[in-house]
């Protein structure tokens, strides 16, 4: 659902005859303060259901332990599932507190493949821990050829060590995910993603492997509105992160908390638990996903499923 829509369903609910025909001199509420609530109330949802969801990969680089998180993550149970690239092979990470790693992890310095990450604060800005401090640092290469920020197919000098299939990677400040590699080319190419700016790039730029991937919940993009009411067009085009089945109930919401200020009959037709409706949303979203935050599979990959060459299970 976009913006415009979600603002429209709730002018609607919350308008006269007068209101909704036109004739009306004035808006009954305001744009700021319909949009101040809808961005409370999805916040609400965000953080109870943890039904707004997102990836962030980033470079754990050797003997950097510490790692900025993502800026809208939750506060609370936010990380879903973490994984940690080395040469090719991918390590699912356990996230646990403070007081099971630090316990876990009392010598310092100790360097290894990085399992576990500590989230914490420091002020409002939040970091993840990675134990042990990474061995390695992520595999690079350079691009042979300039490429255009539209460009889905990228060459490389060589993609040893990188993942073959579903990885990203980072040219300059742009993130980008591809969906196969051979061995000098990243094939699928998805440009600039988790909020990144898709851009031309010379030959000879480095290419980092992005090694370390989350999977997490977080808040909404916060809807920018202005005091004079005005709502770029830009924002008003803009999708609406909740699924639109959950948009109707918040819109209900927020037409209730806005009309019941104004005129209690009114407002009972909207009247609404907010508490029961988004404990409805969080099962519907668990019933949807997994709900494993540990590294640790169901089950073992079977041998014809692990990748390794003629079915064998070797670790290396």
């Amino acid at each position: 659902m976009k913006l415009y829509e979600a603002l429209r369903r709730i002018n609607f609910k919350i308008g006269t005859l007068d209101d909704i025909t036109g004739r009306a001199i004035n808006n009954i509420v305001e744009t700021r303060y319909i949009i101040d609530e809808l961005n409370t109330q999805m916040f609400q949802y965000a953080n109870k259901t943890k039904g707004v969801q997102d990836t962030f990969s980033t470079i754990l680089n050797y003997n950097e332990p510490i790692i900025k998180a993502p800026t809208n993550a939750l506060r609370s149970c936010s990380y879903i599932f973490a994984e940690a690239i080395v040469d090719g092979k991918i390590f699912p990470l356990d996230i646990r507190g403070t007081n099971n790693v630090l316990n876990n992890f009392t010598i310092n310095p100790f360097n290894g493949i990085t399992s576990w990450l500590m989230p914490f604060s420091q002020g409002k800005n939040q970091f993840l821990g990675a134990y042990p401090a990474s061995s390695v640092s992520p595999n690079t290469t350079k691009l042979t050829n300039s490429i255009l920020s539209t460009d889905t197919t990228i060459e490389v000098e060589t993609t040893k060590g990188f993942i073959r299939n579903f990885g990203r990677i980072k040219i300059g400040a742009e993130t980008i995910m591809y969906q196969s590699c051979d061995d000098t080319k990243f094939y699928g190419c998805v440009r600039g993603i988790e909020g990144t700016k898709a851009e031309n790039y010379d030959a000879d730029t480095q290419v980092t492997h992005c090694n370390l991937i989350l999977y997490y919940a977080k808040l909404p993009e916060k809807i920018v509105v202005y005091d004079d009411n005005f709502v770029s067009d830009e924002t008003l085009n803009k999708e609406l992160e909740i699924t639109e089945e959950h948009m109707e109930g918040i819109i209900k919401i927020v037409a209730y908390n806005l009309i019941l200020k104004l005129d209690n009959t009114r407002a009972a037709q909207y009247k609404i638990d907010s508490e029961e409706l988004f404990n409805q949303y969080e099962a519907d979203i668990r019933k949807g996903y997994s709900n494993i935050r540990k590294g640790a599979n169901v089950r073992p990959p079977y041998y014809s499923q692990n990748g390794l060459p003629n079915w064998t299970n070797l670790q290396y």
